[in-house]
């Protein structure tokens, strides 16, 4: 599969987390930290970093339970450092 299906997977699944409600891409970079241009690359796959893909990899390796706990360390992390 490429990334660019896996970007809009999850973006239609963070959309739907929002009772349906629209998220454009501009406002999806906004709150991931990145520039609009990037994740748009990213969107349309015209950009795929091997940091992605192997991340990718590496998570496929991991049981459900395992990913929830890395991304929530990551979250609480980057609040840390936010702060």
């Amino acid at each position: 599969m490429e990334l660019k299906y896996i970007f809009k997977q999850i973006h239609s699944y963070i959309e739907c987390k929002r009772e349906g409600k629209r998220i454009n891409q501009k406002n999806m970079a906004k709150e991931l930290g990145i520039s609009y241009r990037t994740y748009s690359e990213y969107y349309r796959g015209s950009s795929q970093t091997l940091a992605i893909k192997v991340l990718l990899k590496m998570l496929n390796k991991l049981k459900d339970d395992e990913i929830l706990f890395i991304v929530r360390m990551a979250e609480e992390r980057d609040k840390i450092e936010n702060k």
